[in-house]
């Protein structure tokens, strides 16, 4: 596979991975712009260390969507950019934690003692981590020497290092709005859907149309649920408030809403990209 990012598999120059390369650097270069510029309220390091870490949540979310979006739609060139979204992850990812030793001055006993004694710290230092072993080993050449198998394994534990990141969003004090509990959706659905795939005996039902509409709707009132609980946990506020703000729009789309729709646009996706596609699953003859 061709190292440089704008080149297919056969080494052919990719309009597509140009474009996702594009919307990988772009978010950057904006917050790179801003801070240059003066365009943020608070002062620049802690705005760079919330938003390399929003890109780099978003960038690992994109990563973890590119199987169910390559096989609903059919759209297999889709797997060629990946790696450039991992790698787009662990790039951001490493900028937050630039951003933290920052703003710590460097001071690596007080940061020890963060990780050690923050929730939120550990999470985040567990997770770079394993976003850093992925990224050492997504070459060709690592596949090569761990062996197809093995190299698998290792790649498949983004699964652990995603909900560790979005554990260390949710506990961070800049975790308000929608935005985490989306999130929190979108990796609910990712995971759900890769459940649903792996089913031995009904291989075709995570690409049903009436699967995806019933996984969507039970995503939805999932990111509603966790939503109202973790925030009476955490903020201690009423159940019946936070329920209620997701049916008063003038305080915007809430994350029940926002999942729903991105579930119903990947159901949209399926449809177009197969317009014959059965409506349910299919059954394993008898």
């Amino acid at each position: 596979m061709s190292l440089v990012p704008w080149r297919d598999p056969r080494g052919r120059f990719s309009f597509f991975k140009l474009t996702v390369l594009a919307a990988l650097v772009l978010p950057g270069l904006w917050t790179v712009g801003m801070a240059l510029g003066g365009g943020f309220a608070h002062s620049v390091l802690p705005s760079l260390i919330y938003y390399s870490g929003i890109w780099s949540l978003w960038a690992l979310l994109a990563c973890l969507a590119v199987t169910p979006l390559s096989q609903i739609g059919a759209w297999h060139s889709l797997v060629w950019v990946r790696r450039q979204l991992g790698v787009g992850a662990l790039v951001y990812a490493l900028l937050h934690v630039l951003a933290y030793v920052a703003i710590r001055r460097a001071d690596w006993l007080a940061m020890a003692g963060e990780i050690v004694g923050r929730w939120s710290i550990a999470f985040a230092t567990v997770a770079t981590l394993g976003l850093l072993a992925l990224g050492l080993t997504s070459t060709d050449g690592a596949v090569r020497r761990l062996g197809g198998r093995r190299w698998k394994r290792l790649q498949r534990t983004v699964y652990l290092w995603a909900p560790l990141g979005l554990l260390h969003f949710l506990l961070s004090p800049l975790a308000v709005g929608p935005l985490p509990f989306v999130m929190v959706g979108c990796l609910a659905w990712l995971l759900a859907w890769r459940w649903l795939a792996r089913s031995p005996r009904h291989p075709g039902r995570a690409k049903a149309t009436v699967v995806l509409l019933g996984l969507s709707v039970v995503v939805a009132l999932f990111t509603a649920g966790f939503e109202i609980v973790w925030l009476d946990w955490v903020q201690d506020l009423p159940p019946a408030l936070i329920a209620q703000a997701n049916f008063e729009l003038d305080l915007g789309l809430s994350a029940l809403w926002t999942v729903a729709l991105l579930g119903l646009a990947v159901v949209a996706w399926g449809r177009w990209r197969h317009p014959r596609h059965h409506a349910r699953p299919a059954h394993p003859p008898r």
